[in-house]
């Protein structure tokens, strides 16, 4: 997901019907464009269990209940 900056408005207001569906989400946070993305996007998955790999600007967040087998 790389929407410069739209992380803010998709993660802070109606996520909850599709947040928990979704197994793998690849990110790029662009805090320095719209302080507050990482933040959105950390509180909209905090009842999630996760884990989470980052490579670069880039991270990889894995929805554990959502991960095959």
């Amino acid at each position: 997901m790389d929407i410069e900056g739209g992380e803010l408005e998709l993660f802070s207001e109606n996520f909850l019907p599709w947040i928990s569906k979704v197994r793998v989400f690849i990110i790029e946070f662009h805090d320095r464009v719209r302080p507050g993305c990482a933040a959105a996007f950390y509180s909209a998955i905090r009842d999630l269990r996760f884990t989470q790999e980052q490579r670069g600007d880039t991270v990889m967040i894995v929805n554990e209940d959502l991960r095959p087998g």
